[in-house]
């Protein structure tokens, strides 16, 4: 980048162009994990950059990003989510029950340090970049809750809360070991963030959009193949 400072409204998108014009459906979408941006302060000390391109979840961007005519409203960040995680409380610094690390990632997938000795980022600084980054885009998804509830009288919204994962890394907090891993996974965090019915919904509409055997047999098999939901991931 030409410069070194990085504003909130370049690091969170917001796509409201279905909200601005009375066409948006009662879903919305959001893609936190999609970012790739560090800021200088926290690059500066960086001694493994492998694992920016390993967090990263690939194709998030091109699968849940609102298209221009689609009828979804949505938010990405840009951040990497090494340096500020949205899936993290805004002061979780250290890592929870499932996850590798806190709301800023402090090791690497192999437990290395990802900064230089005597340079780790103080919880200060981290909560400084959170109040920066993590609150304005939980602040945009609220923001179009309220649009689709106060403007539009939607009574019930579905939030999607686009992720992707590698294949052929070996994360056991995620209960990952390289092996094959489902083409779909449809979480609701056992029952609690989404009612059974949208995770059937969302299934049967896979296996019926879906090529057919003859033309695409892996995917068939594959898409097929979802036999339970919140598997690996909760």
């Amino acid at each position: 980048r030409d410069t070194t400072i990085l504003r909130p409204k370049e690091a969170i998108v917001l796509y409201d162009k279905a909200l601005k014009e009375g066409r948006s459906l009662p879903i919305f979408l959001g893609i936190p994990h999609g970012g790739e941006l560090v800021p200088k302060s926290f690059a500066d000390r960086v001694k493994h950059w492998k694992i920016f391109g390993q967090a990263i979840d690939p194709a998030t961007l091109t699968v849940f990003r609102p298209e221009d005519d689609s009828p979804f409203a949505g938010a990405e960040t840009k951040i990497s989510r090494v340096v500020i995680d949205p899936n993290r409380g805004p002061r979780q610094f250290q890592p929870g029950e499932t996850g590798i690390g806190g709301i800023s990632w402090m090791k690497t997938l192999e437990g290395e340090s990802i900064y230089r000795d005597g340079e780790i980022p103080s919880e200060e600084e981290i909560s400084e970049l959170s109040d920066t980054f993590h609150t304005p885009y939980y602040r945009n998804l609220h923001a179009i809750i309220a649009t689709l509830t106060d403007q539009y009288r939607y009574q019930e919204i579905l939030f999607v809360d686009g992720h992707s994962f590698p294949t052929d890394i070996i994360v056991p907090e995620y209960d990952m070991y390289g092996q094959k891993q489902p083409l779909f996974v449809l979480g609701n965090n056992k029952g609690v963030s989404a009612d059974e019915r949208v995770m059937q919904l969302f299934s049967d509409t896979l296996k019926k959009n879906m090529p057919s055997q003859k033309e695409a047999p892996e995917l068939y098999a594959a898409i097929t193949d979802i036999t339970a939901f919140n598997k690996p991931f909760a």
